[in-house]
């Protein structure tokens, strides 16, 4: 699916009218759905008609303005603490659509670009979101996971399906490994998969996060890979 173009004048955030959401043709000249092209307007919704997507269907408008306004929140608590907010990374479901959905990409990294100007977008390495950051010269981190599955597009295998979970610490560490040196990883079905691996997310809500992770930094330094901040 390639990529919409849209102008820097276009704002989903400013929009009384959320036609968007009703499917209704009244959309101001600054719209990105009315400007991006009907190709791939049709692409958004075939892929809003999905069960698994259905349920969190939202507007770009709606998406754009909520971002906005937690990162907002979250900002002020860092400067409270006087820290900066480094990154941002769209979390769960809304992470998962955004991957997908160009249009919903388009409105997050211009939430982010507008709200946090300096910080770096996290996203699914290959994903619609890396090409919209791309295209308003948002800063973005290209992710791979270290303890989830492949599917032969890219996109992460459904938790719940086989092969969602890398279990095995070992098997894990070294596809990250393979991500890093080599930018693959197989697939549940067997394929290769093509990737960028800027980034590695663990999943820090288990017993054994932090000493995972300190194993991967470990094998990464070892096989001669540089482990920085980005």
């Amino acid at each position: 699916m390639d990529r919409p173009v849209f102008a820097a004048s276009l704002s989903c955030a400013d929009c009384g009218v959320k036609a968007c959401k009703g499917r209704e043709n009244r959309f101001p000249p600054f719209c990105p759905t009315a400007q991006s092209e009907e190709r791939l307007r049709a692409d958004a919704l075939r892929l809003f008609e999905e069960p698994a997507v259905k349920k969190l269907t939202i507007a770009s408008a709606e998406a754009e303005a909520d971002v906005m306004y937690q990162i907002g929140a979250l900002k002020a608590f860092c400067d409270a603490a006087g820290v900066p907010l480094h990154h941002v990374k769209p979390h769960g479901a809304l992470y998962n659509m955004a991957a997908r959905d160009p249009v919903l990409a388009a409105a997050i990294c211009r939430a982010v670009q507008a709200a946090a100007p300096g910080a770096v977008l996290l996203a699914l390495s290959g994903s619609e979101m890396v090409k919209a950051a791309n295209a308003i010269g948002l800063p973005v981190a290209s992710e791979v996971f270290a303890d989830r599955g492949y599917q032969a597009d890219g996109s992460l295998v459904p938790r719940g399906a086989p092969c969602a979970m890398i279990e095995d610490e070992d098997t894990a560490i070294a596809r990250v490994l393979q991500m890093a040196a080599q930018g693959t990883v197989q697939a549940d079905a067997g394929s290769t998969v093509t990737l960028q691996a800027d980034s590695v997310c663990v999943h820090g809500d288990g017993p054994k996060a932090l000493a995972f992770v300190q194993k991967i930094s470990a094998a990464l330094i070892a096989a001669g890979t540089t482990v920085a901040a980005f």
